[in-house]
């Protein structure tokens, strides 16, 4: 079975912190680092959550993983590894955790040994969860590749060009979300699941920093990022638009019609490029002037 990757902060001796204070109830080193672990996981997956340094653990869904979690958590707590807010809202909000100011730094790669844990948690993470979106987690694919070098190395700047001697929490955070990222990448832990709130669509990719994503490549081709603000005017001008069912990839942004192109005639393709640019442009001006009615 293949062993589940995990990011413990590099000044966490986990081994050693339990040699020379030993759990006074018998434990597993492999629930340890899923629960320093999750300080990382969850920031990296939930951008949605608030800006908090303190991560809200649910008790329900980490006891599925950890049986007897609340005395790991005690020992992380009595012993100076993590801290809490102590913050519980009942139905609203869980107790917040924290690694301890002392311990905050870059992670480090480990790895869960332990069979019964890795099956467990190769049900719960990186999964194609497409739900008829087959269209959009189909790319999601060997490949799909990061520049690893050169990720690390941006990776890296990032935190060490700060004009600040010493780092902070957020610093830190951003440091290992990103390594966390591009480790996963590496190894093609593809994650794909739209969430039943929002129905937003979260993945690899859209969990990965603005100054990473010109690391990533499809098939040796570079990607592009669009980002589209108050979309939702922008895509009822196109239904509106006759143009958009014409079978005419000119004259319309169908993906269907789109994906006969390879990345590079794509790029090289100035008339279906202009041709798209103008149908864009002219569904601006249709919706401007519509608005302008009201």
């Amino acid at each position: 079975m293949t062993k589940t990757i995990v990011f413990i902060a590099e000044k966490i001796n986990l081994s050693k912190i339990l040699a020379e204070t030993p759990p006074a109830f018998p434990y597993q080193i492999d629930n340890f680092k899923y629960i320093l672990n999750l300080l990382t996981l969850i920031p990296a997956y939930q951008k949605n959550e608030e800006d908090t340094e303190y991560i809200p653990l649910n008790a329900v869904r980490l006891q599925r993983v950890i049986r007897h979690y609340s005395l790991y958590l005690s020992y992380l707590l009595d012993n100076g590894i993590i801290e809490t807010d102590g913050k519980v809202i009942p139905n609203l909000k869980s107790r917040g955790f924290r690694i301890a100011e002392q311990y905050q730094s870059p992670v480090k790669v480990s790895f869960i040994t332990d069979s019964r844990l890795n099956r467990k948690l190769s049900r719960k993470h990186f999964t194609i969860q497409d739900n008829g979106l087959e269209h959009l987690s189909k790319w999601f694919n060997s490949g799909l590749q990061i520049d690893y070098e050169a990720a690390m190395q941006f990776n890296e700047n990032q935190l060490l060009n700060t004009d600040c001697d010493v780092f902070s929490w957020e610093q830190f955070r951003k440091y290992n979300v990103n390594l966390f990222n591009i480790e996963h990448f590496t190894r093609e832990n593809y994650r794909f699941k739209q969430d039943d709130t929002s129905k937003r669509v979260h993945t690899n990719l859209t969990s990965l920093s603005r100054g990473l994503r010109k690391f990533i490549t499809y098939q040796k081709n570079g990607l592009v990022n669009v980002d589209l603000k108050c979309s939702q005017p922008f895509f009822l001008s196109i239904l509106l638009c006759a143009d958009f069912y014409s079978d005419n990839p000119l004259y319309q942004l169908n993906l269907t019609a789109i994906e006969q192109y390879s990345p590079k005639e794509l790029r090289s393709t100035k008339q279906l490029q202009n041709g798209i640019i103008e149908r864009v442009t002219n569904w601006y001006k249709m919706l401007h002037s519509i608005l302008t009615h009201f």
